[in-house]
């Protein structure tokens, strides 16, 4: 390995929600090919772990902020009821802080 790619992966910048947003769409795609069901069951793992860190994750502007209510919205688990409250928490917050911001300008 090169120090440019030990680099690359050492490198502690937060990961964005667009970063999340592009990976988990990504491997939702990979999830649904034709792949043996053990490799499938850990894409889906990985999908919803990376659900809990969009869900988690700033938005750095309105658009962005549109795609992570949908995409949270469409990964809707029919097993945790508190998910649309804390959906609904995540956009809040972000409604509030893109406000600032913007009555700032």
């Amino acid at each position: 390995m090169t120090d440019s790619t030990t680099a690359a992966i050492t490198h502690s910048d937060p990961t964005t929600l667009s970063q999340f947003l592009y990976t988990h769409e990504k491997l939702r795609n990979l999830a649904r090919g034709a792949l043996p069901s053990q490799i499938v069951d850990e894409m889906v793992h990985t999908v919803c772990g990376i659900s809990e860190k969009v869900l988690e994750a700033p938005a750095a502007d309105w658009r962005e902020l549109s795609k992570k209510a949908l995409l949270m919205i469409e990964e809707l688990p029919v097993d945790d009821p508190d998910w649309v409250d804390r959906i609904c928490e995540s956009v809040s917050g972000d409604i509030v802080r893109l406000s600032a911001v913007k009555a700032a300008e």
